[in-house]
């Protein structure tokens, strides 16, 4: 499911041309950030061998995750959002899906 989720915010870099030879410089390297409430601390192993394949699959991305308890996550997403450095990716209940996507701030 992670790889899905990410696989929608991988970003494109353009490739300039190289100094000498107008070869394609290597693409630099992007971060996406992913914001979860149910890995920590149980689940963090799974998460992390999400990560690696997507990383294997994508070497020009890296992934940062992020964790808050559940008590705390819905206020800290909904004040990283409002403060415009929402994460690239995050987890949803179904509780709270229709909110989120009826504010805009859902990506398909």
């Amino acid at each position: 499911m992670l790889a899905l989720v990410l696989a929608g915010c991988t970003a494109v870099a353009p490739v300039a041309p190289a100094a000498t030879g107008g070869e394609a410089a290597a693409p630099s390297t992007s971060e996406i950030t992913y914001f979860t409430f149910s890995a920590a601390p149980d689940h963090m192993k799974d998460i992390e061998a999400m990560v690696a394949a997507f990383e294997a699959a994508n070497p020009d991305i890296t992934v940062k995750v992020e964790t808050a308890p559940f008590d705390q996550y819905f206020t800290k997403l909904q004040t990283l959002i409002a403060g415009g450095t929402a994460p690239d990716a995050f987890e949803l209940n179904y509780e709270n899906f229709v909110s989120y996507a009826s504010k805009g701030v859902l990506r398909i």
